[in-house]
């Protein structure tokens, strides 16, 4: 499943909806979650990261004794595995392409101390534990929100207490905490639901994108990720446009494959951003 791009706040600011409404948060949550999947599936990318281990066989035309082509986008490497069981160290390869992100390569260097290999069944022989994803600036995608954790929480808590919900995070963005955000704190990733600015107090999903819910000690640190900003307002922009044509969106209409529009059609720079996107696959 396609995780959200955008938040509440932001779908509300755009709409200018400054009022609670029960019903209208729940359209819009759903909104965002159809133009966020959308986004996705006609990019072919994943604009979120994930934490994966990936598996590649050992034989084939992506590999060979010095250079493994990856079958997705990598944001960075956790743990790189040979076919023999043995880990690669850091020092010992490079990731390719060398300017640029997302990598799409591994490549050993001269200098390391075995080419890829394995030992008795080259399917799946070598493994690539990472975070996997699309970022044009990964370093820096995670932005300190300049606030932490008030209290210890448990690997199975829900609820986090911070110093100052609604203030501003180092890029300047307020509220720090908005619903349907992603946020880090040591080795997990959670999504925030809700947030009570009165008590500070930050309801939230644990464990997300393949990380593990864990213990955190108080004065932890969150930082909010912000998917790749372009197309984060593309699908800002989808999901306002299908809000305010709530009405008329049963008829004849279909949006990212080109084909006509019954009734109002959609911006034109929504397509514009999301082609530059386009995940062009061979074979």
């Amino acid at each position: 499943m396609a995780a959200d791009l955008v938040t509440l706040d932001e779908i509300k600011q755009m709409l200018s909806l400054s009022s609670s409404n029960v019903e209208d948060d729940l359209l819009l949550r759903q909104l965002i979650r159809v133009a966020s999947s959308a986004a996705t599936r006609h990019c072919g990318r994943d604009f979120m990261p994930l934490w994966e281990t990936r598996y590649y066989d050992a034989l084939g035309e992506h590999i060979s004794p010095y250079q493994l082509n990856l079958d997705a986008e990598l944001l960075t490497v956790i743990k790189l595995t040979n076919g023999d069981g043995s880990e690669i160290a850091e020092t010992d390869y490079v990731l390719l392409p060398y300017q640029g992100m997302p990598k799409t390569g591994i490549r050993l260097r001269p200098t390391a101390s075995a080419p890829f290999t394995y030992s008795d069944d080259w399917l799946r022989a070598i493994s690539v534990k990472g975070v996997w994803g699309y970022h044009d600036d990964w370093n820096a995608a995670w932005v300190n929100s300049n606030d932490a954790l008030t209290a210890p929480v448990t690997a199975t808590a829900t609820t986090f207490t911070v110093n100052d919900a609604d203030n501003s995070d180092a890029s300047g963005n307020a509220p720090r905490f908005q619903v349907l955000a992603y946020y880090r704190l040591d080795d997990e990733v959670i999504q925030v639901t809700a947030v009570n600015a009165v008590t500070n107090t930050l309801t939230v999903v644990r464990g997300q994108r393949g990380t593990i819910a864990a213990a955190h000690a108080v004065d932890t640190t969150l930082y909010r990720y912000y998917p790749q900003r372009d197309v984060s307002m593309a699908v800002l922009s989808l999901a306002a446009w299908m809000y305010r044509n709530r009405t008329s969106l049963g008829e004849k209409y279909q949006f990212l494959d080109g084909t006509r529009l019954a009734v109002n059609e959609a911006p034109g720079h929504i397509m514009l951003i999301l082609n530059a996107y386009h995940r062009l696959r061979v074979g």
